[in-house]
């Protein structure tokens, strides 16, 4: 059997019930009505001054992108004006037009003629940005605008979107944006082989002579007029005297190809120097194939030379009339892009572009020899021997006047 089970009960009265007066103790701590009221009252201002705070710099910092786009914008507009013509007034006209329809703190953009800074940039190398200095006369190749929201712009400064305890109502900002004129390398590429001597409308396949050719002509004599070669020469006359005009500093080489490639004229600033290399071809055309491979490389290993530029962009102008007949490949991946053919009217070079009349079907694609031994160059006249007609075959490429190629190095 189990024992007896007994309870103790303390005789200090553990279970004994509290007293009132402790009751009415507890129920004093727990009721404490209205206690965040006065730190509400205190904190919401500066909740609301934070908050309006916040907003106001978000808002200045939208001002301050919409300026960033007003003035390159600007910039852009008055500066593309200014390459094409060279014309102070115009280029503000076009840059105000720009700035108009671009909206700051919720006005469009107003700018003064002082806005407006023409000078010259220059850079030391490709890597390096450009340092600006304003004036320099007939040499000058950029524009540098500043957009101003300021006490002295004609659109006053920027008006903060909510008040604030410091009766800051309103912020000075501007933004200066500068469009500058890219120096060039240009090494203009032609072909010189035998079948440039033909007209653009006449098939470049010997025999015949070509039509315009004179009485007793052959390869070695003046090129005859008309043909591809003159049209060349005179598209290249064109693009000379559109860079005479250009406020940029230009350089141009020269290097022509038949079978081979010659460096007729390194990089230089003296135009005259590319004429007076084609006139001697004009004068004295001889016959050859067409290596444009060869063309392309040798204008390449031209801008290797240290007479370039090392702050200036490189590009290849390439003018020729066909495909390439020896075989050459050349170096490197440079983008090549081709322009249709060139009508007879050329219209001026304008602005580091080459507008021409053109359609896209008139270039057509010539198919290529059937074997190897069907073109081969027609031996020159010995002097004394009469002209008569060459036993070879001298059926160069069929098409049009020469195409006009463009390559670049990437940037």
């Amino acid at each position: 059997m189990h024992p007896p089970f007994h309870m103790i009960i303390p005789q200090d009265g553990l279970f004994k019930p509290r007293s009132n007066e402790r009751v009415r103790a507890a129920c004093k701590v727990r009721q404490r009505h209205g206690a965040v009221v006065p730190m509400l009252a205190i904190l919401l201002p500066v909740v609301i001054i934070l908050a309006a705070f916040a907003i106001n710099i978000a808002y200045l910092e939208l001002n301050r992108t919409e300026m960033f786009i007003a003035s390159d914008a600007t910039s852009r507009a008055a500066g593309r004006e200014f390459m094409l013509t060279n014309n102070t007034v115009l280029a503000r006209v076009k840059g105000r037009d720009a700035a108009s329809r671009n909206s700051i703190g919720g006005k469009p953009l107003k700018l003064k003629d002082s806005d407006f800074v023409f000078g010259q940039s220059a850079r030391a190398g490709l890597p390096d940005r450009y340092s600006f200095a304003a004036g320099g006369g007939s040499s000058r190749n950029a524009v540098e605008v500043t957009a101003r929201r300021t006490t002295g712009s004609l659109d006053g400064p920027l008006a903060l979107l909510l008040p604030n305890p410091f009766f800051i109502n309103s912020v000075e900002s501007s933004q200066t944006s500068r469009s500058n004129q890219i120096e060039v390398d240009v090494v203009l590429v032609i072909d010189r082989s035998g079948s440039m001597a033909y007209a653009s409308a006449e098939p470049a396949a010997f025999p015949p002579l070509p039509a315009a050719a004179y009485p007793g002509w052959f390869f070695n004599g003046p090129a005859p007029n008309p043909s591809r070669w003159r049209d060349a020469v005179a598209a290249v006359d064109v693009f000379l005297n559109e860079l005479t005009l250009s406020p940029i500093n230009e350089m141009v080489a020269l290097v022509t190809y038949n079978d081979g490639v010659n460096l007729d004229q390194t990089l230089t600033t003296n135009y005259n120097f590319i004429q007076t290399g084609l006139n001697n071809y004009t004068n004295f055309f001889e016959s050859g194939q067409t290596n444009i491979g060869g063309g392309i490389n040798g204008g390449q290993n031209c801008f290797a030379l240290n007479s370039g530029r090392p702050f200036a962009a490189k590009v290849m102008i390439l003018l020729t009339d066909g495909i390439d007949t020896v075989g050459g490949k050349s170096r490197g991946h440079s983008t090549l892009s081709t322009i249709p053919k060139i009508k007879e009217t050329i219209t001026p070079f304008k602005g580091g572009r080459i507008a021409t009349e053109s359609s896209g079907n008139e270039m057509v694609s010539v198919p290529r020899r059937p074997s190897g031994n069907e073109m081969v160059s027609v031996p020159r006249r010995p002097p004394g021997v009469p002209l008569q007609a060459s036993p070879y075959a001298m059926q160069e490429e069929k098409g049009g006047i020469p195409k006009l190629a463009v390559e670049s190095d990437s940037q």
